[in-house]
């Protein structure tokens, strides 16, 4: 159900999964804080924090063995190890025993759970909801979406300031139109208001100017933000929603800074460049 969106979930390729008899309401995210807690459901997606793959590693290797052994008689659908590059050795080795599927992500696994859940309702709903900030260009919508607190908003401003339409901050909603077109909003309840540090929740034409205020656009490309050793901008990849393809760029912020508005339009242009 994820093979469309490995990107924007900072999976790799996905072991092939399990059958299971539990349809989607069973595949959702459970975050394992601790060593002790176990999968409420059968098919469970079960995420993995550093702090208990740590924990995981320093258990002997026979209850280790123990651990999984224990796991693969829940049934998980999958095992994802969080703020992780790969998969820890002794662990994957482990796992494979049990036919345990399991991938790493680099992203933090509040913004996983969160990711997945929006995938989900995707599945389910016809309809998408997102963290993220929403930013239009010549009637093209852009979807910023990232950790809270990387500068999102404030780079949006930035930007909004200087030309570009402001759609929404916090949730963006995206669906589908008649002719089939994914259209982009924010949600109705709080699209009228911005949230930054020095405003504290405000109207938005508190902050910016009404021409600059939009209700929606066609959503045209997203730019993923996310936490790196050092800044980068990644070459676009395919994502999908609603089941149409999308160009997504990832933006590297060093963990000691912010997004910046010119991230924003460099990212804008290797977009572009694919069209």
């Amino acid at each position: 159900m994820f093979q469309d969106r490995l990107p924007y979930l900072g999976f790799g390729k996905i072991p092939a999964p399990r059958s299971h008899k539990i349809f989607f309401p069973g595949h959702f995210p459970q975050c394992l804080r601790s060593l002790a807690a176990a999968p409420e459901r059968e098919a469970a997606i079960l995420l993995f924090p550093p702090a208990t793959t740590r924990k995981l590693l320093a258990l002997p290797a026979p209850s280790r063995a123990d651990y999984f052994s224990r796991m693969a008689g829940r049934r998980p659908a999958l095992l994802v190890f969080a703020q992780s590059a790969t998969l820890p050795v002794l662990l994957k080795k482990q796992m494979q025993g049990h036919r345990l599927p399991a991938v790493a992500s680099p992203l933090h696994e509040n913004l996983l759970a969160s990711r997945i859940r929006s995938i989900l309702r995707e599945k389910i709903h016809r309809c998408v909801t997102l963290h993220g900030v929403v930013l239009s260009c010549e009637g093209r919508g852009i979807l910023l979406t990232g950790p809270s607190g990387i500068g999102k908003t404030t780079a949006a401003l930035e930007a909004a300031r200087k030309g570009y339409g402001w759609i929404a901050d916090d949730v963006a909603v995206i669906k589908k139109n008649a002719q089939g077109r994914l259209m982009i909003s924010g949600h109705p309840g709080i699209q009228k208001y911005i949230h930054t540090k020095a405003t504290g929740i405000a109207a938005g034409e508190r902050i910016l100017p009404g021409s600059r205020m939009r209700k929606k656009a066609e959503l045209a490309f997203i730019i993923d933000v996310f936490r790196t050793a050092r800044e980068e901008i990644s070459r676009p990849v395919e994502t999908r929603i609603l089941e149409q393809s999308l160009p997504l760029v990832r933006v590297g912020v060093p963990r000691t800074g912010y997004l910046r508005q010119n991230l924003i339009e460099r990212a804008i242009q290797k977009l572009r460049e694919v069209g």
